[in-house]
């Protein structure tokens, strides 16, 4: 088990502790849930207000109930949830790493890539025996790569960072999807916590397309023989006289740049997408709203045809009596 997996399951196992305690504290309970019971309370006497004001409105009031009885069912289930969705959405980029890689050890590409530039020379490096030149292109090509596996280890670590961060913030920007007025917090931290998950799978996807391109140059220079697909199986060095060209350096030395820029890119893209989500506490106030326009519809039609049914039946017996009435002789 390599040093970065020991550290990160250490870690993360510390702050799940942590946040164990923070969501179990009957201080930080009691906060979240008094917050949760004040917005409530606002919301009700705002209801009351909008009555005496506008009289009764009866879709607006069971469409802020129907909220309220949401948010109240949902509140004790929001650490599982959560825990779910992040357990998900790691696990999902942790896959594209395996399928395009081999293996889900981010330092991987940069020993797998170090390992390919010792066959470039098909023997150990000796920098006694090089070049000036071959030095200091395979210093590049080392230094390149290593920022490669530093810019996805960072960016790895910055989102599971910030869903740990969002996980302790949501105990309190949760409750706010109650109110009307808070919900633009909900939604602020909504998108922070939809792009810290989306950055999981961007900045792996991104790692494989980098690995990819890679693999093919070093193939494409003669330098390693991939039986299949994956690049952790790509280890046989072969076919190849001599060392690599000048078009050779020049290719791989620019793919690797351009697989550190689409890396870094990942932060940018991830961006602009949790960028473009619409508010999602309107997106569940205006399913709230149809739901209960819906049920205001169908229960309207139910009374309107009980109504002309009684109506009906009323007419019926009304001229059924008058029937009656006709036959009837005078004494």
């Amino acid at each position: 088990m390599s040093a970065d997996t020991v550290f990160r399951q250490s870690f993360l196992a510390d702050v799940t502790q942590f946040i164990t305690q923070v969501m179990s504290d009957p201080v930080i309970e009691q906060a979240s849930f008094g917050l949760l019971i004040f917005l409530c309370g606002l919301l009700y006497f705002q209801e009351v207000a909008r009555f005496m004001l506008f009289g009764f409105e009866p879709e607006k009031i069971a469409q802020s109930t129907l909220m309220v009885l949401i948010v109240l069912s949902a509140y004790p289930f929001y650490s599982s949830a959560f825990d779910v969705l992040f357990e998900g959405f790691d696990d999902l980029g942790l896959r594209l790493l395996e399928l395009g890689i081999g293996s889900r050890d981010p330092m991987f590409l940069f020993k797998w890539v170090g390992y390919a530039l010792d066959g470039i020379y098909s023997e150990e490096i000796s920098f006694w025996d090089m070049a000036v030149g071959d030095i200091l292109m395979y210093m590049l090509w080392i230094g390149i790569s290593f920022l490669l596996v530093l810019a996805m280890y960072f960016i790895g670590a910055w989102a599971v960072w910030s869903l740990l961060l969002a996980k302790i913030l949501g105990v309190f920007f949760f409750p706010m999807l109650v109110h009307p007025a808070t919900r633009s917090l909900f939604d602020g931290w909504m998108r922070f916590t939809f792009g810290s998950l989306l950055l999981l799978v961007v900045v792996r996807a991104a790692g494989v397309l980098a690995a990819i391109a890679i693999k093919a140059q070093f193939t494409a220079s003669g330098v390693l023989q991939c039986p299949s697909g994956l690049v952790a199986q790509c280890t046989e060095i072969g076919g190849r006289e001599g060392l690599m060209g000048a078009n050779d350096y020049m290719d791989l030395l620019i793919t690797m740049i351009l697989a550190v820029a689409i890396v870094v890119s990942s932060m940018g893209l991830v961006a602009s997408i949790s960028g473009g989500v619409s508010s999602p506490s309107a997106a569940v106030g205006k399913g709230v709203g149809s739901l209960v326009q819906g049920a205001g519809k169908a229960l309207s039609k139910g009374a309107s045809s009980a109504g002309a049914g009684v109506a009906k039946a009323n007419a019926a017996g009304a001229a059924q009596l008058a029937k009656v009435i006709s036959k009837i002789k005078p004494v």
